[in-house]
């Protein structure tokens, strides 16, 4: 590598450096940053250096510092030429190493993110709505075809499968930890929301046998919002919804004991919907 070259690298570190610091004491300043993140971006393609062995780490870094500052506004749906490059890095990441945790991870979240816009809106309409909507399992099959129900599922599939995807690699290489599983958690908690109710059994399912494992690892403190996350949503149910969530709490302690399996648990309880807003940093 030509000492140029590495010196341009050297400069665009030091200004992915300046937005991680940005976000971390000053985030309401995000917007100032976004003319400056571009530039880095033009930077780091003219180096081409996504392709440069041995600095998976390092790149890592720079489409994650990045990836943050476009998402700083998610609700909104972030700044989209800057995270389109990201997802575009991500996959050129993959075409050197398939099984880059990081990157596979970092894919799972561009997506989670992006679904945020649609999400945020399901929410507003949901909380507008809730006082005149009845209970039943056909409203919930109709509004699941709605606009922003199918946009949102649109971007939450391909997120729940980058994230299995992080999981099964970061199993195989004994790196699986707290953090990927609450995302990951999250991710198919947020299609189950999204999804007609026999679809969601099935995406809930997974993100509870995530949670359960993530609770397992030492020294891992499980978001507040997933820990409590039954009992917090309940305030957003309609009344039928909210007896079911009280149902699956109980049921929840019993899924505990020998012989009372997964599959079970989410027959018995049968949908939940369960709005989620916030995505983790780690």
């Amino acid at each position: 590598m030509s000492r140029q070259v590495e010196s341009q690298i050297i400069a665009c570190r030091s200004g992915v450096a300046r937005i991680y610091s940005m976000l971390q004491t000053t985030p309401s300043r995000w917007q100032d940053y976004v003319p400056f993140a571009r530039s880095l971006t033009t930077s780091l393609d003219a180096v081409d250096f996504v392709s440069i062995a041995g600095r998976a780490e390092e790149q890592v870094w720079f489409i994650d510092g990045i990836q943050r500052l476009a998402y700083s506004d998610a609700d909104s749906g972030g700044v989209r030429d800057l995270a389109d490059w990201c997802q575009r890095k991500w996959l050129g990441l993959l075409q050197f190493q398939p099984q880059l945790v990081e990157a596979l991870k970092g894919l799972g979240q561009s997506w989670l993110l992006r679904a945020q816009n649609p999400l945020a809106q399901i929410h507003d309409e949901e909380s507008i709505s809730s006082s005149s909507r009845s209970p039943s399992v056909s409203n919930n099959n109709n509004r699941v075809q709605t606009a922003n129900y199918v946009e949102a599922r649109e971007f939450l599939l391909p997120s729940t499968e980058f994230f299995k995807r992080a999981v099964d690699a970061a199993e195989v290489q004994h790196r699986v930890n707290g953090a990927l599983l609450a995302l990951a958690a999250e991710a198919y908690l947020s299609l189950g929301n999204v999804s007609t109710p026999n679809e969601g059994i099935e995406y809930f399912g997974q993100a509870v046998r995530y949670l359960r494992r993530a609770r397992q690892i030492p020294r891992y403190p499980l978001p507040p919002h997933l820990q409590q996350l039954v009992p917090h949503a309940s305030t957003f149910l309609d009344p039928v919804d909210a007896f079911v969530v009280d149902f699956c709490m109980t049921m929840e302690g019993m899924s505990t004991e020998p012989g009372f399996s997964d599959s079970r648990f989410w027959q018995v309880c049968g949908f939940v919907f369960v709005p989620i807003n916030s995505i983790l940093d780690d």
